[in-house]
């Protein structure tokens, strides 16, 4: 796991993200290896998405990721991928703790867009869950 900055909810969030990832295992050096490329914007449905292994109604929290149309949120943290910071699957995500505002935090993700319905982030595949869950 990479160092976060110490004290940020962000980093804590990141942090927690990457643990409930490497536990649920999701996504194989196969499944990395696929040639599809993300587009310069996340072309996703807005909507719920949970980590694949985990039911829409029943997942921890930090198996969970909302998304606007523009940003990611989990936990009162939200996150923008900039589209010019791409370098192959990698994007510089800007992030915001909700709770307490100060300059955004930035990530670096490996985000890549699967389907309509679903993307990978970090090695972890993410889906939709259908409206009225979570």
């Amino acid at each position: 796991m990479g160092k976060i900055a110490a004290g940020t909810a962000a980093g804590f969030v990141a942090t927690a993200l990457a643990c409930a990832i490497s536990l649920a295992a999701c996504a194989s050096t196969n499944a990395q290896a696929q040639s599809s490329q993300p587009s310069l914007q996340p072309d996703l449905q807005p909507g719920d998405y949970v980590v694949e292994g985990f039911g829409c109604t029943n997942f921890p929290p930090l198996a969970h990721l909302a998304f606007d149309g523009r940003r990611f949120a989990s936990r009162g943290v939200q996150c923008t991928l900039d589209p010019r910071s791409r370098a192959g699957d990698v994007y510089a995500a800007s992030c915001l703790d909700e709770q307490t505002p100060r300059a955004p935090e930035t990530l670096r993700w490996t985000f890549r867009t699967l389907s309509r319905q679903s993307f990978s982030l970090n090695g972890a595949s993410y889906r939709l869950c259908p409206r009225g869950a979570p």
